[in-house]
């Protein structure tokens, strides 16, 4: 089975919401946090202490 994975780079969360099934956070070139987009939406303590957004 064919399975396709795409890479969009967004600083709109509420794009990256709407279309990303997994949040990924990036520092300095390194993967830093990897979590599906729900879990992260349910967690805002995450989004600050990743994005410094709440």
């Amino acid at each position: 089975m064919f399975h396709e994975e795409r890479v969009l780079v967004e600083q709109d969360l509420h794009l990256a919401f709407a279309v990303a099934d997994e949040i990924a956070v990036m520092e300095k070139g390194a993967l830093v946090h990897r979590v599906p987009t729900a879990e992260f939406r349910r967690n805002p303590a995450t989004a600050h202490r990743l994005l410094g957004v709440a």
